[in-house]
């Protein structure tokens, strides 16, 4: 017969099925907790599957706020600037905030001596179940619970609850700390594929802009192509009108009409000269040696040739008020002005209305130095050019010297432009400046340092071209400029032979070589260039002068040339007085 359990020993076992009880209750509870964070975890990470981005964030902090039974919520993450951004704060708190200033980005100055600072500063959960102060017209926080997202000890982002009926305690902690520990690695495996969308975006986007540069450069090339094609023949024509005008301007009458209107298509002549060898020299892109240049010429220049290109709607002013001569190269400063009129008159071709152009010699100080790091204090010469067009923003005119950046249409520029005139003002040991307001209109202005050099006195028009007695062996593949040169060099008093092929001159040089104190050449001619004729007379004659002439050629160059052993280089078209001073130049040396 088994012996009765003592009072102490059923004591015991009620106490221990109590114990088996509490923990049954306590499982089932955890269960319940688990399922639930696991219905939690399965709708969170459902979100990052199938919702865009413009979305996400919003959907995440729904989820969280009906877990938490809480009215507010702030979910974000925090850019590489530090701030914290929170795309969607809870969906209805815009409606209800009336601060006027509101934010979703936080910068790290405006976060860190707050409630959020102290979570993400110390990486730890913070919570308060007190009134907050907040700023008039925000929406009233009576409670907090923030949690930051940390992902590998590095805290990527912010979960913030606000406003739960009943205090917050700590289940609320565990839970809200337990959803974003799953979140962690999610959203960095999302800033992870944001930040590789966003490096193939950079990456199509620096592939457009090579591709946009390379079109560019072969633009350039075909222009330099196309240019160079018509050059030589241009200039041949050039030469021919300049000199035959020149030669009818000796048998014209002093003060009479045809003399006038000689004059008149020489000076025609010039300009198409200039304008010819403008186009070359775009088309090169290549580097000019720097003189001192009086920049108020080339001003006056530009913008007579300008003026014939704007519309009537547009009135130009120009105030040049400088003598005074900066060290630079005359293409690239007719290119910096002809780019800066050409945007302003761009600015004003809807409504019309006034351009402005001016030049002065201004002192700059320290100051201004300062503010200008490539610039050092002294005289300086200062273009302006402004408009009364439409104006530019800020962010604009922040951006207008980048390459290919414009706000023209497709058909309207390559947004190369001011990029240009930038670079040249640079290498010309300048600085540019633009102040613009939108409405009134914009105005660049132009700083270059002074160069002190004495001004060349112009050549006496009246004076006649030099002359002589020696024998010139003349020749040009073109006819009518062969029987031009003959008949041109003849009136100054040379003995001169003519020859419209290279191979012929050879053949007759060769047999006569003391005969010619002197051959002029063409460049470009079939059978046998300039430069190779100039050899084979070498060879014959080692100390023969020879005068090159071209209308263009990538071939040679003028430094090439005098490696050579040829006495000078002349570009055509050539005024007659200039061909008879070469001539006299090399004779005489």
């Amino acid at each position: 017969m088994s012996q009765k359990p003592t009072y102490e020993e059923l004591e015991q076992r009620v106490k221990e099925l109590r114990e088996v009880v509490v923990g049954q209750k306590r499982d089932k509870k955890a269960l319940r907790q688990s399922q639930r964070e696991l219905r939690i975890r399965n709708r969170i990470a459902n979100i990052f599957l199938v919702v865009p981005d413009d979305e996400m964030y919003g959907e995440v902090l729904q989820v969280v706020l009906e877990a938490m039974k809480s009215e507010y919520g702030a979910f974000g993450y925090i850019d590489e600037n530090k701030a914290i951004v929170f795309p969607s704060l809870t969906r209805d708190v815009w409606d209800k905030c009336r601060v006027s200033d509101k934010e979703i980005v936080f910068p790290r100055e405006v976060w860190r001596g707050g409630f959020w600072g102290q979570s993400i500063i110390g990486k730890k959960t913070c919570c308060s179940n007190k009134p907050f102060r907040v700023p008039e017209g925000h929406v009233p926080i009576l409670k907090m619970l923030t949690v930051p997202v940390v992902y590998q000890g590095e805290v990527i982002g912010q979960m913030a609850v606000a406003n739960k009926p009943t205090d917050y305690d700590e289940n609320d902690k565990e839970l809200l700390e337990s959803i974003v520990d799953h979140i962690s690695p999610i959203l960095r495996a999302r800033f992870q594929r944001d930040k590789q969308k966003r490096g193939r975006k950079r990456a199509e986007e620096e592939k457009k802009k090579l591709e946009a540069q390379l079109l560019q450069a072969q633009k350039i090339q075909a222009i330099g192509t196309l240019a160079g094609g018509i050059a030589h023949d241009f200039n041949n024509i050039l030469y021919a009108l300049m000199v035959y005008a020149d030669l009818a301007l000796d048998d014209a009458p002093e003060g009479s009409l045809l003399r006038s209107n000689l004059q008149e298509v020489i000076k025609a002549g010039d300009r198409a000269k200039n304008l010819v060898e403008q186009i070359l020299t775009f088309s090169r892109q290549t580097e000019h040696e720097l003189r001192p240049v009086q920049i108020k010429l080339i001003a006056r220049e530009s913008l007579k040739l300008l003026r014939a290109s704007l519309p009537t709607t547009i009135e130009m002013r120009q105030n040049i008020q400088s003598d005074s001569m900066a060290l630079a190269d005359p293409i690239r400063v007719h290119r910096v002005l002809m780019n800066l009129c050409t945007n302003a008159a761009h600015a004003m071709r809807e409504e019309g209305g006034t351009l402005e152009v001016s030049l002065a010699d201004v002192e700059l100080g320290s100051d201004f130095a300062a503010r200008h790091p490539d610039i050092t204090p002294g005289p300086h010469l200062r273009l302006t050019v402004s408009d009364t067009g439409h104006g530019m923003t800020f962010d604009v005119g922040e951006r207008i010297f980048d390459p290919f950046f414009t706000t023209k249409g497709p058909d309207e520029g390559a947004g190369m432009g001011l990029s240009v005139v930038h670079g040249i003002v640079k290498g010309l040991g300048g600085t540019i400046t633009v102040y613009s307001e939108v409405g009134k209109g914009s105005t660049f202005q132009v700083y270059l340092p002074l160069v002190e050099d004495e001004l060349k006195p112009e050549t006496e028009t009246g004076k006649p071209p030099t002359s002589g007695d020696e024998h010139i062996l003349f020749i040009d593949d073109e006819q009518v400029l062969a029987n031009m040169g003959k008949q041109m060099l003849e009136r100054l008093g040379y003995e001169v032979v003519s020859r419209p092929s290279s191979i012929e001159a050879l053949e007759l040089f060769r047999a006569q070589p003391d005969r010619f104190d002197l051959v002029i050449t063409d460049m470009t001619m079939p059978g046998m260039t300039g430069k190779k004729l100039a050899e084979e007379l070498m060879k014959i004659r080692p100390d023969i002068p020879i005068i090159l002439c071209t209308g263009y050629s990538k071939d040679i160059s003028e430094e090439q040339a005098k490696e050579m052993g040829i006495k000078a280089f002349a570009m055509k078209p050539l005024a007659r007085r200039d061909l008879a001073d070469t001539i006299r130049k090399v004779l005489d040396e």
